[in-house]
């Protein structure tokens, strides 16, 4: 009997690190967005959530720190762009300062889109997508200090 009265596809996603954790969302009450929210307290508060996206959101995000002391996360979402979508990340400090959106690839907007997905190691951010021309999924490595620094 378990009614679920949302889009299952556009959940959130949560990295932690020890008690610090990071917490994005797509939402489309009021509009449509992508947001992420930090905690230090293990969950049990969290601080204003900052708005991520470039305005055309269309949400599947992933989210993953950026750093060892827990300050700065990645965060990926698509985004509509022209008939198909494109994946973006953007860095963002828990005290909101956000750097500039960075396109990592395309991809069909559709529920052949898939999910794009994120690791950061060491000095890397590591993505994974599914292509936009049929031609699967892919994977690739970008410096963190590629994504504009917050």
């Amino acid at each position: 009997g378990w009614r679920h009265r949302a889009c299952p596809v556009n959940g959130p996603a949560l990295a932690a690190r020890g008690r610090s954790l990071a917490l994005a969302w797509y939402t489309g009450a009021g509009g449509p967005r992508v947001s992420i929210a930090f905690s230090g307290d293990g969950g049990a508060t969290f601080g204003r959530p900052v708005r991520v996206d470039g305005g055309r959101p269309l949400g599947r995000v992933d989210v993953e720190w950026a750093d060892a002391a827990g300050r700065e996360a990645v965060v990926v979402w698509m985004e509509e762009a022209g008939s198909g979508a494109a994946v973006r990340a953007r860095r963002v400090r828990t005290d909101g300062a956000v750097g500039a959106p960075l396109t990592l690839a395309h991809a069909d907007r559709g529920a052949a889109g898939g999910f794009p997905r994120i690791v950061v190691t060491g000095s890397e951010l590591v993505y994974a997508w599914t292509a936009a021309d049929g031609g699967g999924v892919r994977a690739a490595a970008l410096p963190l200090d590629r994504l504009g620094v917050p």
